[in-house]
């Protein structure tokens, strides 16, 4: 049982079966078309018309009820290339206008004419949608090749897929969106190379009404290579797209977290210390730059998600047009360009504002130190007053004079030795009594001291010897007063110096002690690079 329709050719009504119908309709659309570009082109695809009409009333007065497909294509063949009909002479009537070219011609037994072979030099780049397992992306780069079959170009890029990371399956989606389908018999003449010609128009056209009639009306399912092929490039691709999908929305769905997070800080505000230096750093980046930091990462996302969208639910709207897929890769390269500039300007603002503040906050008395060497010097109780062309990582762990291991403060050079200045400093109090200062020292050159300011302001000093010194040599020693006593003595604990040196305490008061190579501390100048210290302290010493 078939669909019939009525359909009205000046002025006559023919009922016709609905694939006739659509075949006819095809036939008069790719006349109409070809002939569009021609001077006195309508008057032409008029006449074949009426050709139509005139053929369709012989199939009445023969007594045929209803126009079925064969009738249809029985009548294109009559006709035949109507591209010779201006060059024909006036027939006698009943014969068509079939040309004694056309009648010459070669059939391939079906009724269609055999068109010249394809010239290579005229092929041009289509997707083939009759031939294709995802976008026919494969099947149309086959017929530029001239190659019979796509099945090794699909091997081939189902092997690349794999072993590139699915690197050309990104590449196969471009191909996909920019390279245009071969929808018109005209598009699929030039995908072969043929010449176009309404003739060649009408065999391509019955060759694709009769492949879609078998594909519709036909049970079998495509061989098993093929149907391997399919299942694997379609879960590959799947895949990809949800994974691909799921992490631009995870990524976007940060972004807008971020910034509505940093919306609410900004008017809540809060009490942590960590987070209100977070939110200071963010501001110095400067708000347009945040804006388009955000929209061009939004349409980084959204442009390639609206692309997977398109390509897992399929949608049969019969696709973009060229110049828009066009204007959505160009807006997609400008947001990337727009989001890779804005973020690496934010990155530097950020860095040098992040430097500022922990500058700022590790600045004691004028004197700058990373954060963790203030740490280290917090914690083994050093107060810094000078520290300068020192190396900042100052804290090390080794084996110490006792001969267990710990950690000890060790002093280097950064450049210059000559420019190395340092005085540690520790402040306690004392009672009346006599006290001893001591400490282990590794130094390698003089110039090194220990010192103690009483609360007399007197200023006593302990030379530290370098490692190669046999001897402790002793250093001058201000005037006593009668509130200070003063010894001292060295001796050498494996390559440790052991230092130490004895003093009076007449009055209870705080004493300033520690270690120091500036020059009013020591007479002789620092001529070394290094100096390790270890156990500074002063001790009671019994009545």
């Amino acid at each position: 049982m078939k669909k019939n329709i009525s359909i009205n050719i000046f002025g006559t009504l023919y009922p016709i079966d609905e694939d006739a119908y659509e075949l006819l309709k095809k036939y008069n659309d790719n006349m109409r078309r070809y002939y569009s570009q021609r001077d006195g082109g309508d008057e032409i695809a008029d006449d074949v018309e009426h050709r139509v009409a005139e053929l369709l009333s012989e199939l009445r007065a023969n007594g045929i009820e209803a126009i079925t497909i064969e009738h249809i294509k029985e009548i294109i063949d009559r006709i035949g290339d109507p591209q010779e009909m201006d060059d024909a002479e006036e027939q006698p009537e009943g014969r068509t206008y079939k040309s004694n070219a056309n009648e010459g011609a070669s059939t391939n037994g079906q009724g269609q004419y055999e068109t010249p072979p394809a010239s290579p030099s005229s092929r041009k780049l289509y997707r083939d949608p009759e031939d294709k397992v995802l976008g026919g992306v494969m099947s149309g780069l086959s017929h530029y090749l001239g190659l019979s079959e796509p099945l090794i170009l699909r091997l081939i890029m189902v092997v690349l897929l794999i072993a590139s990371l699915s690197t050309f399956g990104v590449i196969y989606l471009v191909a996909w969106i920019l390279i245009p389908e071969a929808i018109t018999p005209e598009d699929r003449l030039r995908m072969y190379g043929k010449p176009i010609s309404a003739k060649a128009i009408n065999e391509e056209m019955m060759r694709g009404f009769n492949n879609t009639r078998q594909f519709v009306t036909s049970q079998s399912t495509r061989n098993t290579v093929r149907e391997f092929l399919s299942i694997i490039v379609k879960s590959i691709v799947f895949m990809i797209a949800l994974f691909g999908g799921i992490i631009l929305c995870g990524i976007l769905i940060t972004i807008l977290a971020a910034v509505f997070g940093l919306s609410v800080f900004s008017i809540v505000g809060a009490s942590d210390p960590d987070m209100i230096q977070i939110y200071n750093i963010i501001r110095s980046v400067p708000t347009f730059q945040w804006i388009l930091i955000v929209l061009s990462a939004i349409l980084i996302l959204c442009v390639p998600l609206f692309a997977l969208g398109r390509v897992i639910f399929k949608r049969n709207d019969g696709g973009l047009s060229t110049g828009s897929k066009l204007f959505m890769i160009l807006c997609w390269i400008l947001s990337v360009s727009v989001f890779i500039g804005m973020a690496i300007s934010a990155a530097k603002t950020i860095h040098y504002e992040k430097n500022r503040i922990e500058e700022k906050s590790n600045t004691r008395h004028g004197l700058y130190l990373p954060e963790d060497a203030w740490e280290i010097l917090d914690d083994m109780g050093w107060s810094v007053s000078t520290f300068k062309g020192i190396d900042t990582w100052i804290k090390q762990w080794g084996s110490l004079p006792d001969g267990s291991d710990g950690a000890y403060i060790s002093l280097s050079a950064e450049r210059n030795p000559h420019a190395m200045l340092y005085t540690l400093s520790q402040i306690q109090e004392l009672r009346p009594g006599s006290y001893r200062i001591e400490g282990e020292f590794r130094a390698d050159g003089d110039g090194n001291s220990m010192f103690v300011l009483t609360s007399d302001n007197d200023t006593l000093r302990f030379s530290i010897p370098s490692a190669l010194q046999k001897q402790i040599s002793e250093q001058d020693i201000p005037n006593q007063t009668d509130s200070v006593d003063l010894s001292e003595s060295g001796e050498e604990s494996n390559d440790w110096n052991h230092v130490e040196g004895t003093f009076d305490i007449k009055r209870q008061g705080n004493i300033t002690y520690g270690i120091s190579n500036e020059r009013k501390y020591s007479d002789t100048p620092w001529n070394g690079h290094s100096i390790d210290v270890a156990n500074v302290k002063i001790v009671k010493l019994n009545e």
